[in-house]
């Protein structure tokens, strides 16, 4: 079974609106792909869309900072496995525990 890459999430993260993925499609015989996507990289998965045989980009108008997303191939005898998962970027925690020593 071939599966795919998932090549990116494309935007600035700092002005997320939306996130444009784009993937290899690296299958024959598949009827189309669904894209899923999770609020971090350990929420829930939950499909949000899918595309027709042959597309390989999907556009998701809600993709905010942390978002991640992956991608499976499907026909009527099942499904892929999925695609790597990619992640919008977001800016990193804040620093704690400052102190100054006289």
């Amino acid at each position: 079974m071939k599966t795919l890459l998932l090549i990116a999430a494309l935007l600035m993260p700092s002005l997320a609106s939306a996130a444009t993925l784009s993937w290899t499609d690296n299958s024959a015989n598949e009827d189309g792909f669904r894209i899923e996507r999770a609020p971090t990289l350990t929420g829930a998965f939950v499909q949000i869309g899918q595309v027709a045989v042959g597309v390989t980009t999907f556009t998701d108008a809600g993709g905010v900072a942390g978002n991640c997303y992956r991608v499976k191939a499907y026909n009527q005898w099942g499904e892929s496995t999925y695609t790597n998962v990619a992640c919008i970027g977001s800016p990193p925690v804040a620093p704690t525990g400052l102190t100054v020593a006289p």
